[in-house]
């Protein structure tokens, strides 16, 4: 056996640094694994505090007030043009009681504006985009759903022309927004 280990001590010895580097590399993806995580947990800590909190609570709000509007929508239109031109009074009525309120406008900015940093976090590595996507998902998509009208209008009106305006915080909610299709209400002729 000692023969064996002295013949072999070179091969020995390659294994044990080999197996050091694998375990070094397991504990440092390991930390870092936990380092993403952590850092999501922290913005998920941001979203419900101040004063993101203050706007979600703000934006809920509006909302509600929506639902009076909303109720007046038939579930199933007749026709695609009585669809349009369903969607497009929502659309109207979104992008009139964001720009009559600034609190609101404020309020619905900063929203976009963390769903923008999140995508950022995770696009870099920063965030852990399962972790993410598990707390925060659900929030963006139902985010997104509700004010589309307003994103296409930043995007698409002549005095703005912001193509880029919260396309960070649509790709974080799987592209739940599909901006085009309100296009044609906002852009100058």
């Amino acid at each position: 056996m000692e023969t064996w280990l002295r013949n072999n001590e070179h091969t020995i010895k390659t294994l044990g640094v080999l197996s050091a580097a694998i375990f070094t590399l397991i504990q440092y993806f390991g930390h870092t694994h936990e380092n993403r995580v952590q850092q999501t947990l922290t913005l998920y800590k941001e979203f419900s505090s101040a004063p993101l909190l203050a706007a979600r609570n703000e934006i809920l709000q509006e909302l509600e007030k929506q639902q009076t509007f909303f109720q007046q929508i038939p579930i199933k239109p007749p026709s695609e043009t009585d669809a349009d031109q369903y969607r497009k009074q929502w659309a109207l009525y979104v992008v009139n009681r964001i720009n009559t309120n600034p609190d609101l406008m404020v309020q619905v900015n900063n929203i976009f504006d963390y769903f923008d940093a999140l995508q950022i976090c995770v696009e870099n590595n920063i965030c852990d985009k399962k972790s993410a996507q598990n707390l925060l998902g659900v929030s963006a998509k139902e985010f997104m759903d509700n004010f589309c009208p307003y994103i296409a209008f930043t995007r698409y009106n002549q005095n703005i022309n912001n193509e880029q305006f919260a396309t960070k915080s649509n790709t974080f909610s799987g592209n739940a927004c599909k901006a085009e299709k309100f296009k044609p209400y906002f852009q100058a002729p």
